[in-house]
């Protein structure tokens, strides 16, 4: 498997727990509404009247849709400029790694403690993905 592959496995990775955590919400939703939990109407224009837990796991699919886009461009880009490297799939990788966790531990436990130094990990992750893609720009050409 090339390079490229491996390193896109990992955006396929991501992408797959944005559908997961999706597919979650969309389940959760059609359950609650089923058992008479919440109206239609009461969420039709609000989602305050969603419980807690479904509000968790949609507060994470929107996670989903913040952090990883930076991981789409980065892995783009090191394709693109044909810089990818080992360095570059390990970080992606943890990265990915590290979302996985967050939203483990968001939409079962949801300790916020955990979940920061999770979600604080990934960001690191991230920008050393960034300062690495920019180093190999920069300094090899």
């Amino acid at each position: 498997m090339s390079s490229v592959a491996i390193l896109m496995t990992a955006v396929f990775a991501q992408v797959a727990l944005t559908f997961i955590v999706l597919i979650k919400v969309g389940t959760s939703r059609v359950a609650a509404l089923k058992a008479g939990e919440v109206a239609v109407s009461d969420v039709a224009l609000s989602s305050d009247a969603w419980s807690n837990n479904i509000k968790k796991i949609s507060n994470n699919f929107n996670n989903q849709l913040q952090l990883p886009v930076l991981l789409y461009a980065a892995v783009g880009f090191f394709i693109v400029l044909d810089k990818v490297d080992f360095q570059a799939i390990v970080l992606a990788w943890a990265f990915v790694i590290s979302r996985y966790v967050h939203s483990f531990i968001h939409i079962r436990s949801n300790r916020v403690g955990r979940r920061f130094k999770t979600y604080a990990t990934g960001v690191v992750i991230l920008l050393t993905l960034w300062v690495w893609l920019a180093l190999r720009l920069y300094l090899t050409g």
